[in-house]
């Protein structure tokens, strides 16, 4: 079953949206994360510990921004992966508290990225900044 493909290519590079100095972003507001995974589970997407790694989530306008990790207590090391899968998927969760998509009462499971730049390996943590297509 293939869960992922992708393009990866050096030196892409481009102007990024959001000053990383300042974080949250300015004119951010906080939305809440607890109960999110008690919820998704609830509607019938159980995710295990390694994969619950949406930590933060603001939102302005129509930009969302999150804050990911692994967990400190297992998860594997990062080091074999350009960005952890689990840290990877748990990017993905703050798309329904963000807003980016309409609450229909069933799960959604996105599938396709695009405009992403990798700017190191190993990480256990990211802050990203995700917008609508």
């Amino acid at each position: 079953m293939r869960h992922a493909t992708g393009v990866l290519a050096e030196g892409v590079g481009g102007v990024f949206p959001v000053d990383l100095g300042v974080w949250p972003p300015r004119g951010a507001e906080s939305v809440e994360v607890a109960g999110l995974y008690e919820s998704l589970a609830a509607s019938g997407f159980v995710y295990g510990p390694v994969f619950q790694g949406l930590r933060a989530v603001w939102r302005r306008g129509d930009e969302v921004f999150a804050e990911v990790s692994l967990p400190e207590d297992g998860g594997g090391a990062a080091d074999g992966f350009g960005v952890h899968p689990a840290v990877l998927d748990a990017v993905l969760h703050a798309i329904g508290l963000g807003g980016l998509v309409a609450d229909t009462g069933q799960g959604r499971l996105p599938f396709s990225w695009s405009g992403v730049t990798l700017h190191a390996v190993g990480a256990t943590a990211l802050r990203v900044r995700l917008g609508r297509a």
